[in-house]
């Protein structure tokens, strides 16, 4: 496993896989226990590494030499290509996770039945009978898949016959098996992205869709379980998909204690980084002499970075954090840029922020992209244009708001009344008092907001309003605070759950991306 992987896909066999890369968290490390099944649905934000832990399970399963996994000739089980609906499809996949609920639980148990020999003599529909005799479907994203081309009259059929014959058989396996499955909302994407496409090219779309595959298989994983202990369902699922849990069902408790939830701290996440650089030669270090003692300073051949304008001091790793969205991804983004500069050119402070700098305009491209369906139809480029510096004030945000709802047509502006204008890409400026909760219920009023480094451009330009402090009234008196400075000093301080203007950015708990 190369440094700054980006992308897990790239671990394709077990030997492909570095476990000294894997930063283990209580609760990861409580994921990963061999003895351990009670967690099995892994959830996160895009970018957090799903799919890296859930092979991670996969490999250690097999390292264990438990027998019995599913898929057989990959790591983990993966949908590819693109479904379309039709408009009776969609109506009956978009109107409740039940559906997908059956659906899953119908793949499932074709499957594990055909891997332990166990369907002979079934007397199910012929539709059903056809997917099961079929010798070519073997995991069960294959009949996933193929279930999908039902009717919705003979998925009800299915159903039932899922009930009566297929998973009395389920109750019956005796011996352990293991299913792994990723990659459903990835599969679901073009629900939830805004495509101005016509049905014909599409097929019908509805966000629904997105959101009620993933709870279908949550649910079933669970339940499963229930059933019978030998057959386990271990499975990544969205963090905004599973926010929706307490909506549509009364056991959302149950199933958040099967669950866990990647966070990383920014210390985690400083381990993260030099983890990778270790796996670097030592002639790729600014400085080799200090490889094995000081990595970090080693890589990027300083400890501190010093601010364009201001001249202040800033830890190393803090820099680079700051221009994240404090997910793994990110940082093997600008790792990966980074390397790309010889060690000579990284001996250059000017160099390093440049390379960071451009990773952040990557970032941010990437994220806005992700959080494009939940802002209606904002303009964003245009909006991002119109910000006069780091430092907005409540009117120049009302004003930015206003000049965009304007420009949108009804429906838009109705769909953005309701949300914050610039979501995910501001913070209030502040500090949390001894005791006051971080998490608010909504974005709080008459406060100056920060914009993110990374959304900002040149995390080192200099704004078209000078704007390095912001001011704000406090108890009859005027509090002056350095943004940067404050960011600096909390994100050392911060737990897994981030600060509260990680929280209101979508960087502590991505409440906005899941809107």
């Amino acid at each position: 496993m190369r440094a700054w992987t980006v992308d897990a896909d790239d671990i394709r066999v077990a030997e492909d896989f570095d476990e000294s890369l894997l930063h283990r968290t209580p609760e990861i490390d409580s994921f990963l226990t061999p003895d351990r099944d009670d967690k099995f649905i892994v959830i996160a934000t895009k970018g957090f590494g799903k799919t890296l832990l859930l092979k991670a399970k996969r490999i250690l399963y097999q390292r264990e030499s438990r027998p019995g996994c599913l898929p057989t000739g990959n790591l983990l089980d993966k949908p590819i290509g693109d479904k379309i609906f039709g408009r009776e499809a969609l109506a009956f996949f978009a109107a409740s996770p039940l559906p997908w609920s059956k659906l899953w639980l119908t793949a499932i148990a074709a499957a594990a039945l055909k891997h332990v020999g166990a369907v002979d003599g079934l007397k199910v529909s012929p539709r059903l009978a056809g997917l099961i005799e079929d010798d070519r479907l073997h995991s069960v994203i294959d009949h996933f898949v193929r279930l999908l081309d039902f009717t919705p009259s003979e998925l009800q059929r299915s159903a039932t016959d899922t009930d009566g014959h297929l998973v009395p058989r389920l109750r019956a396996i005796k011996a352990p098996l293991a299913i792994f499955i990723d990659g459903v909302d990835e599969y679901f994407n073009k629900h939830v992205e805004v495509l101005d496409v016509s049905p014909s090219v599409t097929g019908e779309l509805s966000p629904n869709v997105w959101y009620f595959a993933q709870l279908g298989l949550v649910e079933v994983a669970y339940q499963l379980r229930r059933i019978n202990h030998h057959l386990k369902v271990f499975a990544a699922v969205r963090k905004e998909a599973y926010a929706r849990l307490p909506q549509r069902t009364a056991m959302s408790q149950q199933y958040r204690g099967s669950a866990v939830d990647i966070v990383y701290s920014p210390e985690s996440l400083r381990e993260i980084f030099v983890n990778n650089i270790r796996l670097l030669k030592a002639d790729r270090m600014v400085r080799p002499e200090r490889w094995r003692t000081h990595p970090l300073e080693a890589f990027l051949g300083r400890t501190h970075v010093t601010h364009t304008y201001t001249r202040e001091e800033e830890d190393a790793f803090d820099y680079v954090c700051r221009h994240t969205l404090l997910r793994p991804r990110d940082l093997m983004t600008i790792g990966e840029r980074l390397t790309a500069l010889r060690p000579e050119e990284r001996r250059h402070e000017h160099r390093v922020k440049e390379a960071v700098n451009l990773a952040a305009t990557e970032i941010a491209r990437e994220y806005l992209t992700e959080i494009a369906p939940y802002v209606a139809d904002l303009d964003l480029e245009r909006l991002l244009g119109r910000i006069p510096g780091h430092i907005l004030t409540p009117d120049e945000v009302e004003e930015l708001f206003r000049d965009q709802a304007g420009r949108s047509d009804p429906r838009a502006r109705r769909r953005a009344a309701a949300r914050h204008p610039l979501p995910g890409a501001s913070g209030a400026v502040g500090g949390d008092r001894p005791g006051q909760p971080s998490l608010l219920a909504a974005h709080r009023q008459g406060e100056h907001r920060r914009l993110r480094p990374a959304l900002a451009g040149d995390g080192e330009r200099r704004p078209r309003r000078a704007c390095r402090c912001a001011v704000r009234p406090e108890g009859g008196r005027s509090r002056v605070r350095d943004a940067d400075a404050i960011w600096r000093r909390r994100s050392r301080a911060e737990g897994p759950g981030g600060s509260r203007e990680e929280v209101e950015a979508g960087r502590g708990n991505h409440r906005d991306e899941g809107r």
